[in-house]
């Protein structure tokens, strides 16, 4: 068995089984004895958890901590709310296994009371010792497994200040004890029935809007978020935020306290840019004060670290990490020390993304030094499995895969088991070996009998994707159908239906653009054409939505799911019951570790009625994967293709692969693939210096022109004449976005002198369907600006161009006049064609990063931008564009991200350059688009009907006519204007 293989097995074995070792209490540790006796006690229970390489049990570790005792108890600075009790008591009281405490509650009783005895000395009077020592004491029994008497204790504790408080409400001593309480639920996330019988305790006592009540509903949706639920998370704490701002408003730092977990359940629910702007606005409150709460900003700038990782910001995740690390050096909290291992693994995986040199091996530092102590370092360790395993480091992945196995043992159990599997499933797909072994099967079936437990639909996508590529040379047909199935969940998980986790914004385009391209590659080599063109119209809506994503507003449109044939549903009806076994068993694993009612739950617990659940429904999967080949056969192998092309139309799709391009053409109902053997990076290579030498007049592109056609037109066209095809819908891919097929040249003539063409990426016309549209005003509306800038040169042909316009009764507004509020106010107006002729820059880094320079000088984000109200306009043209974007891998999701962007805002079509075009060519080609009139005297609305790909590729001939045998011939003057049209 490989050590991929053992990993997964662990963690299937384990999955309902295994779960945390509970973490340091916040408490300043006194120099001497009692610090040396507590940090030998967590060093040799840590070592307790380590199944593999147990050297102490818990009788000898009782018998190495006992000697400790007596001189910890005369230290009067070590009160009973110390951890050093429960360390001891846990060897003392404790079975391994699954067996019960060996004590009764009476002798757990004389064991604490000299603890209880020890706080009464200590020096000063100290209000809350009382309710220190009964929370102390409470946890004791709890770990002890003696539940109800620890349940009873407390309720009994807190209905009597609960009475004091309401027979004087202004006793600040009774408020400082229920608020002690409130805070001490936080992080009891074994205990969530308690917290929230807690929470209606104090409801009922204090009100809803009491700080204490508010506390407790906090902890509630941290408990919450950290179960794996961040929807019912995201209920509570939007509930308590609000009940914050309207009771206690004038409280900065509460409310910053409410944003913090606010902030943290939205990146759970993968709202990543609304959650980095609530931590970030809580960060500053807490920055204010004095002295710094360092314990705070710690936390902060970590949780700001490991979104910006999400995000790919990896500048941004390192910056915040190591804020996060500055802290809590600062800190003297022994916590702090624990809990900066995670920054700092945070950010060597940044680093390690940004490519530097040391970041691996400073990572695998970090996390050593981390070793057991710490549940929030897998994510960490998984980046440095994938990373051994793409750099072929065998070394580096034997000791990755170790730790992750030991941190999976440790941390996580029944209600965590998604989140473990979910980065380990990533790791196998980089490490591809793995998925290629007949005995990794098993394990595979078992990964999909725990993920289909409705948790995690991240996770269900990701072992659906493996079990497909383990599947797709000898049963190609299956791999199909579960790539459809994971493809459909990142769909529900991108549109925001009410399905998030933990892992919804991880489970981005970049995670998944190789699964989705091999389930596209699978699809054409089994000749499912039809499906081809679904499958690439969702991996374009990902690129697109992966594009708006990344930006500070999000916009959330309903996808389109894959469909399935027949036999493919028959299957999904016979996985949907197996789904509901999965979610039964799930229910029942947590139940019954709620009933046995350990805080510190290690890897001696078992379940084994979850692992017999589990090995039933995996059992059961295998048959309902294997079983439908014949099945397959029996019924339609392919959905139907729909309303056929017009006639005269085709549409030629592309799909890129490392080693071959694919073209599917389409005319009428027929559809046919060829295929072209040539290398991404080639291709890659002759559509850079195409680009090269179409930007400047001074260049002849003519030869790189003619070998683009050999490669993308010649291969269509049998088809295409034998069909007299005259009009071209082109679906392109990757880099191959940022082609002016009008320009290809066979030899004889450019391809516009014979094809119309039109480019459509599949997916990004879906105009949003949330209102009804509104009724346009009509008439066309233009913008310009003329002025340069420190970045861009200025534009005086743009003068002349809206001059022209306004001859036709164009409403202009130029410079000054070019504001966001100008544009905003006519775009509320309702035309149906706006004009803006200035410059605007594409970034792949997202919307907002993509800016339009108005008039005044403001630069307008793509995102702001796409926020104003477009719905009903018919076209939008940008004649002084430029994409800014370089050929390479991704290359085309910027240009991909403008059009959807606006689209989905409302726009139906896009006429947009690929290339800056020079500034008196662009207006003179403008004119003629809208049919200007050469003699100022006539004036002629331009009909928007009459604006389409039809007139552009009119122009463009007219254009090559006008200027034949002069240097305005150049394809660079005429070949970069791109109708991008909508659905």
């Amino acid at each position: 068995m490989t050590r991929w293989q053992r990993g997964l097995g662990t963690l299937v074995c384990l999955a309902f089984a295994s779960c945390a070792w509970g973490q340091l209490q916040e408490a300043h540790t006194p120099a001497g004895s009692p610090a040396q006796a507590l940090q030998r006690a967590s060093q040799l229970l840590a070592s307790l958890t380590d199944e593999r390489d147990k050297t102490q049990s818990y009788a000898q570790c009782a018998a190495e901590l006992t000697p400790w005792l007596d001189e910890a108890l005369q230290h009067a600075q070590l009160g009973a709310e110390e951890p050093f009790a429960h360390y001891l008591a846990t060897c003392l009281f404790n079975e391994t296994g699954n067996g019960q405490a060996r004590a009764t509650e009476p002798e757990v009783r004389a064991f604490f009371d000299p603890w209880v005895a020890a706080g009464e000395r200590m020096p000063g009077a100290d209000p809350l010792r009382r309710t220190r020592q009964m929370l102390a004491y409470r946890r004791l029994l709890q770990n002890m497994g003696l539940k109800s008497d620890a349940a009873a204790i407390f309720q009994r504790e807190v209905a009597e200040r609960i009475a004091r408080f309401r027979a004087k409400p202004d006793d600040a001593a009774v408020t400082a004890e229920l608020a002690y309480i409130a805070r001490s639920v936080h992080g009891s996330w074994m205990y969530q029935d308690e917290v929230r019988q807690l929470h209606m305790w104090l409801e009922a006592g204090l009100g809803a809007d009491d700080r204490s009540t508010l506390v407790v509903l906090r902890a509630l949706a941290y408990h919450e978020r950290f179960l794996g639920r961040p929807q019912q998370a995201l209920v509570f704490i939007e509930r308590a935020s609000t009940l914050a701002q309207q009771r206690h408003a004038g409280d900065a730092l509460f409310n910053a306290h409410m944003s913090t977990e606010h902030a943290a359940c939205l990146a759970a629910a993968g709202r990543l840019a609304e959650a980095r702007q609530r931590m970030l606005a809580a960060g500053k409150v807490f920055a204010a004060q004095h002295p710094l709460p360092l314990e705070s900003l710690t936390r902060i700038e970590t949780n700001l670290a490991n979104m910006s990782l999400d995000m790919a910001d990896f500048d941004s995740a390192v910056r915040h990490a190591d804020a996060a690390i500055a802290h809590g050096q600062q800190s003297k909290l022994p916590l702090l020390a624990v809990e900066n291992r995670v920054p700092r693994a945070t950010r060597e995986v940044a680093r390690m993304q940004l490519q530097q040199a040391d970041a691996a091996e400073k990572l695998r530092q970090a996390l050593e030094e981390t070793g057991g102590e710490e549940m929030h370092v897998g994510a960490q360790a998984f980046a440095l499995v994938e990373h051994a395993a793409r750099n072929g480091d065998a070394a580096a992945l034997d000791w990755a895969v170790d730790f992750t196995d030991l941190h999976i043992r440790r941390f996580r159990g029944p209600l965590q088991s998604d989140s473990a599997l979910r980065p380990l499933m990533q790791a196998w797909r980089e490490g591809g070996l793995a998925l290629q072994s007949t005995s990794v099967r098993q394990h595979l079936d078992r990964a999909l009998a725990i993920s289909l437990n409705g948790r995690s639909p991240g996770t269900l996508a990701l072992v659906q994707f493996n079990l497909a590529r383990h599947l797709a040379q000898t049963e190609p047909d299956t791999a199909i159908w579960l790539s459809k199935r994971a493809a459909n969940e990142l769909q529900r998980l991108r549109t925001g239906l009410p399905t998030g986790e933990p892992e919804l914004h991880r489970i981005w385009l970049g995670a998944h653009e190789a699964d989705l391209r091999a389930f596209i590659a699978l699809l054409v080599d089994q000749g499912r054409l039809v499906e081809v063109q679904q499958a690439l119209e969702l991996l374009r809506d990902q690129e697109s939505h992966e594009y708006r994503r990344r930006s500070a507003r999000r916009l959330e449109t309903a996808g389109k799911a894959l469909s399935f044939t027949p036999a493919e549903a028959l299957r999904n009806q016979a996985l949907a019951q197996a789904a509901d076994q999965s979610e039964r068993a799930a229910r029942a694993a947590d139940a019954s570790l709620e009933a046995w009612g350990r805080v510190g739950v290690r890897t001696t617990y078992v379940d084994p009625q979850a692992q017999a659940a589990t090995e039933e429904i995996a059992d059961s999967l295998r048959r309902i994967v294997d079983q439908a080949p014949a099945l397959a056969r029996s019924l339609p192998a392919q959905p139907d293709l729909g309303p056929p092309l017009l006639h005269g139309h085709g549409r030629l799709t592309y799909f890129m692969r490392d080693d071959a391009l694919d073209i599917v053409v389409q005319v009428g109902r027929r559809l046919q693939r060829t295929s072209v053997r040539v290398s991404r990076a080639a291709l890659n290579n002759v559509i850079q210096r195409a680009r090269a030498d179409l930007s400047s007049p001074q260049n002849d592109p003519l030869l790189v022109l003619q070998q683009l056609h050999a490669l993308l037109l010649r291969p269509a066209l049998p088809l295409l004449t034998a069909q007299r095809t005259r009009q071209l819908h082109l679906v392109p891919d990757g880099a191959l976005r940022y082609v002016p097929f009008g320009a290809l040249h066979d030899g004889k003539a450019f391809a516009i002198e014979r094809f119309t063409m039109s480019v459509r990426w599949s997916g990004s016309g879906a105009v949003r369907a949330d209102v009804d549209p509104p009724k346009r005003g009509g008439g066309m509306v233009a913008f310009g600006r003329t002025q340069g800038s420190d970045d861009d040169a200025p534009l005086p042909g743009i003068r002349n161009e809206l001059t022209a316009l306004q001859r036709l009764g164009v409403r202009t507004r130029l410079d000054d006049e070019f504001t966001e509020a100008s544009l905003r106010t006519a775009l509320a107006r309702g035309p149906t064609v706006v004009h803006l002729a200035t410059h605007f820059t594409l970034d792949a880094a997202g919307e907002d990063k993509s800016v339009l320079l108005l008039g005044d000088g403001t630069r307008l984000p793509l995102s702001a931008l796409a926020a104003m109200p477009w719905r009903g306009v018919r076209l939008a043209v940008l004649s002084a564009c430029d994409s800014g974007v370089p050929v390479q891998p991704g290359a085309g999701m910027a240009l991909v991200g403008f059009a959807s962007t606006l689209q989905r805002a409302g726009v139906a079509n896009v006429l947009a350059t690929l290339w800056r075009v020079s500034d008196d060519a662009t207006a003179r080609w403008v004119q003629q688009f809208y049919g200007a009139p050469s003699t100022p005297s006539v004036r002629a609305r331009p009909r928007p009907s009459a604006l389409n790909a039809e007139k552009v590729a009119a122009v463009q001939r007219t254009w090559l006519h006008d200027h034949a045998q002069t240097p305005l011939a150049h394809p660079h003057y005429w070949s970069a204007f791109t109708w991008l049209e909508g659905q």
